[in-house]
């Protein structure tokens, strides 16, 4: 039985939370993470306290209010290598757990062992291991939110060509390492707003530079072409209790307050986030 409601993007038409936060301002998230992710040996007296990768994030969301709470129970549960049916697969993925007083961490199984890392930067992507973003971060030292100044190359003076100039050098393209320093830099120079609405919408504005349109990541398996793209795009207002969100298909900023819910029901409430674009047409407002 669950001690806590939860709010949160659901997996594949179950009832399982793979993005989202509980009534207690604790938020958790899955992350693909292929060519790494090898979870626990399990033996039969294991299975009381067995769970598969994808059920982690509800059963943190649903037991646990802070980041050291977690981190302690971590150590008594498995998480197994069990194949999703309906993918006919063991699914890789790694998590992030943060709680309303900001500690975060990381949640990798490699090669069958348990790897918590504290998350001082509150950045996640995919592959490879958080460990080597983190060091990968000595690469990128110089970046700035500053402008550079200008400097003079044999008696002549060469300024920047515009605005952005000490951004120079982040990286652009959509592999985990580079949105990895990408969202690093974003989330260190941006400032917040006066108030958790501002921040969220703050954030927002930030996570627009990883949106993925269909067409422009692919990948040929034989004849079958894959594309990857950005299903949706949440925020998550730990304080108050909100789950913001948007989609592929209409990008307007929807939000579940959590609090207004009832969190002592039995049943769970559903909606469809995918509806279609809502354009406001503002025409008859012209003057």
């Amino acid at each position: 039985k669950s001690k806590f409601a939860a709010t949160g993007a659901n997996f594949n038409d179950t009832p399982v939370i793979v993005d989202g936060i509980n009534e207690k301002g604790l938020s958790s998230g899955i992350f693909y993470f292929p060519g790494f992710a090898d979870y626990q040996s399990v033996i039969e007296g294991d299975i009381p306290r067995t769970i598969a990768p994808w059920q982690l994030v509800t059963w943190i969301l649903t037991n646990f209010e802070s980041v050291s709470e977690v981190k302690e129970k971590l150590k008594e549960i498995k998480v197994a290598n069990v194949v999703f049916k309906k993918w006919n697969m063991v699914i890789p993925v790694h998590f992030i757990v943060t709680d309303a007083k900001g500690n975060s961490i990381v949640i990798e199984y490699i090669k069958g062992q348990l790897n918590i890392h504290d998350n001082e930067y509150g950045v996640i992507t995919n592959s490879p291991p958080f460990d080597w973003m983190t060091t990968n971060i000595r690469n990128y030292l110089r970046l700035s939110p500053n402008n550079l100044i200008g400097k003079t190359v044999n008696g002549k003076n060469l300024t920047p060509f515009g605005e952005g100039s000490g951004m120079f050098g982040v990286p652009g393209d959509f592999t985990p390492p580079s949105r990895f320093i990408r969202g690093l830099f974003f989330s260190i120079a941006s400032l917040t707003g006066n108030n958790s609405q501002d921040a969220s919408m703050q954030v927002f504005h930030i996570l627009n530079n990883f949106d993925i349109p269909e067409g422009t990541v692919r990948s040929e398996k034989g004849k079958v072409t894959a594309y990857d793209r950005t299903q949706w795009t949440s925020v998550h207002d730990l304080n108050k209790k909100k789950y913001y969100y948007k989609t592929e298909g209409n990008t307007r900023i929807r939000v579940v307050k959590l609090l207004n819910c009832n969190l002592s029901a039995e049943n769970i409430l559903k909606l469809t986030m995918e509806t279609p674009e809502d354009i406001q047409d503002v025409t008859s407002d012209l003057k």
